[in-house]
């Protein structure tokens, strides 16, 4: 029961991920954070200007990672509600056999949704 509880955990996990946009809020850090490396040293840009459009850049970044940490808190929370229904389930995750089970489950999942869903 443990193990098919850790495969419907694994399937959310990965839907999730694809479905609440993890990998666009990741780059969409990553092409603020160029944004500002860009902006800061350069001379020919006013410290007027940077100095209004750096904290936006911040608020940005703080929305994105505030969206990252939601879906994180959302699947961890799917992870301990599992835990009080079932017993010694953490002890299953943590543990060498459930984190290749994990990585597997999850490998198989991408995998195969690939090929059936387009």
């Amino acid at each position: 029961m443990n193990h098919f509880v850790l495969l419907l955990i694994c399937i959310f996990s990965v839907e999730a991920f694809f479905r609440l946009n993890f990998l666009l809020l990741v780059g969409s850090i990553l092409n603020v954070t160029k944004r500002v490396l860009y902006v800061i040293p350069q001379d020919r840009i006013s410290d007027h200007w940077k100095e209004k459009i750096i904290p936006m850049y911040a608020c940005r970044i703080m929305k994105f990672s505030l969206q990252i940490l939601l879906i994180f808190m959302f699947i961890v929370s799917f992870l301990f509600i599992s835990n009080t229904y079932i017993f010694n389930f953490f002890e299953l995750i943590f543990s060498f056999l459930g984190i290749i089970e994990s990585i597997f489950f999850t490998s198989v999942y991408v995998f195969l949704r690939r090929i059936f869903i387009k």
